[in-house]
Parts: C-alpha cells; sequence; structure tokens
C-alpha cells in the first residue's frame, strides 16, 4: 500500500487553515474535515514532483512560524486564530515568491475543496444537477426526433458498398471480372 499524500501533521495544518482560508461558514456548515479530505485527495492526484514540492511547502509553513516572534515557539497549526491568520498574511504578502505562491497554492486548493462541497453548494443556491436534469428533459423533448433517427441509424445496415469498407476487402466478384479480361493463355505469374 502507498503512502497517503498527506502526513497527520499536514492534515493537522490544513484543518487549521479552514477558518483562516475559507469563508467563515466552513465551520457553521461543517465542512472542515470534508475540505481536508478533498485537498488530500487533491494532493495525491498531483504528479509526485508537484506533491514532493507541496508537502515540502506545507512542513515549511508550519514549522518556520515557530522562529516568528509572536509565535512564542508555536507552530502553525498550533496557533490562536488571529496569529494563524497574520501568518498566512505574512507568506501571503510575502516578496520572496516561494512563500507567496505556497499561499496562493493552499488557497485555490482549499477554496475549490470548499465550493465542491454538496452543503456549500447548496448554500449557494448552486443546484448543476436539477439543471442538468430540467435542460435533459426540455433537451429529450426538443430533439426526440432526431435522437431516434441516430439510433436507428447506428443498427442500421452498412450503406457504404463492401470495397468502401476497408483496406484489401475486395469480394470476389470484384476480383472476377479482372481475371475474365485477361488475354487467354497467360499464366497468373504474367508468362506466356
Amino acid at each position: 500500500m502507498s503512502r497517503p499524500p498527506l502526513s497527520p501533521r499536514h492534515r493537522r495544518l490544513l484543518r487549521s487553515l479552514v477558518p483562516i482560508v475559507c469563508p467563515p461558514e466552513a465551520e457553521a456548515l461543517g465542512v472542515v474535515d470534508a475540505v481536508v479530505d478533498h485537498c488530500e485527495l487533491s494532493v495525491g492526484a498531483f504528479p509526485p514532483p508537484v506533491r514532493a514540492a507541496l508537502r515540502l511547502g506545507l512542513a515549511t509553513y508550519d514549522l518556520s512560524a515557530a522562529a516568528w516572534p509572536p509565535a512564542r515557539g508555536r507552530t502553525a497549526a498550533r496557533l490562536p486564530r488571529e496569529r494563524a491568520a497574520a501568518w498566512f498574511a505574512l507568506w501571503w504578502k510575502s516578496p520572496l515568491p516561494p512563500q507567496r505562491e505556497l499561499a496562493r497554492a493552499i488557497k485555490a486548493m482549499m477554496a475549490i475543496a470548499y465550493y465542491e462541497m454538496p452543503a456549500v453548494k447548496r448554500e449557494l443556491g448552486y443546484l448543476p444537477e436539477e439543471w442538468i436534469e430540467r435542460v435533459k428533459t426540455r433537451r429529450l423533448k426538443v430533439y426526440a426526433d432526431e435522437i431516434r433517427r441516430h439510433d436507428e441509424s447506428l443498427i442500421a445496415p452498412d450503406p457504404l458498398p463492401p470495397r468502401a469498407a476497408g483496406k484489401g476487402a475486395e469480394p470476389a466478384a470484384a476480383v472476377t471480372p479482372l481475371a475474365a479480361r485477361r488475354a487467354p493463355g497467360k499464366a497468373q505469374g504474367g508468362a506466356a
């Protein structure tokens, strides 16, 4: 069995970031753990070098907080919410591209995970399944005849002559007239 994409330490860090990065409703809707699970699935789908870089970046983000004086030796995952938000803001606005890009990657990954949650979609009134069903029903009514004709064409006999069906698939009838046109007395090899 392969190793999970995120360690318990990474999951703890992401869990601490959900209230900071996602809208405040994340906790009220009870989707914090589901967002972390979705992020883990996303990380698992990344190519190995990207996955390794993200794990390294998350570990750096978490552990380097301990050296930040307001953290008082605590990792980012263990910071109180206000300080955790300030630590994330430092990375978000950092003059160092790797810090800035990691913060943006974390936010993007978590935002995608958050807005994929069924509870969030319901809260927003975004119900694509209902819309898909309505459009499907309407299209089946409007295009029923065309769909039926197409379905029938899929099982109808092939309208093309056999010669056009494929390379080298000439039927015997197509070869016979050529053989009949040969001069009498000539052998198959072409010598008389």
